[in-house]
């Protein structure tokens, strides 16, 4: 049957059964390898807790972050339930980000602690936690602000 006739959750089903143990994805730079197999079962668990959040065919997940295995995983999680990935450009501000939360109207946020990236002799730091705050403030209560900036003050020593 042609492609164009198939989910991505059926060509990865399928996939599963011909090639289980093959290589399915290879992060180099992480030293990770998933077999397909593999790859499933993590994308089912995926869809799943995804599923027991509320997400539901039609809805979106916003997905915050670089080349990571989660993002792939993620994608496929979100493909396999129905749901709309909306997908955050990495260096983005929080008014950005307060933007395209609001305007997708995302149920689940996905994302990485941040990065670093380099560019000419300057680097930039993306802490995303900081910006998701400084965006959303009113995910955080007194405490865990006051918490959070205390281990800023730390980890920028």
């Amino acid at each position: 049957m042609p492609l164009i006739y198939k989910t991505i959750g059926q060509i990865l089903d399928e996939n599963t059964e011909k090639y289980s143990n093959q290589a399915a994805v290879v992060y180099v730079d992480e030293n990770l390898r998933f077999s397909w197999l593999e790859l499933k079962d993590m994308v089912d668990t995926t869809a799943k807790a995804f599923m027991a959040l509320g997400v539901k065919k039609g809805k979106h997940i916003a997905i915050w972050g670089t080349n990571k295995p989660e993002w792939l995983i993620t994608q496929l999680a979100a493909a396999k339930i129905g749901a709309g990935l909306v997908t955050i450009n990495p260096e983005w501000k929080a008014n950005e980000l307060e933007y395209a939360l609001k305007q997708s109207d995302s149920k689940v946020l996905v994302m990485i602690e941040g990065f670093e990236k380099k560019s000419g002799d300057k680097l930039h730091r993306y802490e995303y936690l900081k910006i998701l705050i400084d965006a959303c403030p009113e995910i955080v209560d007194v405490k865990d602000k006051e918490r959070l900036a205390t281990e800023a003050q730390r980890t920028q020593r």
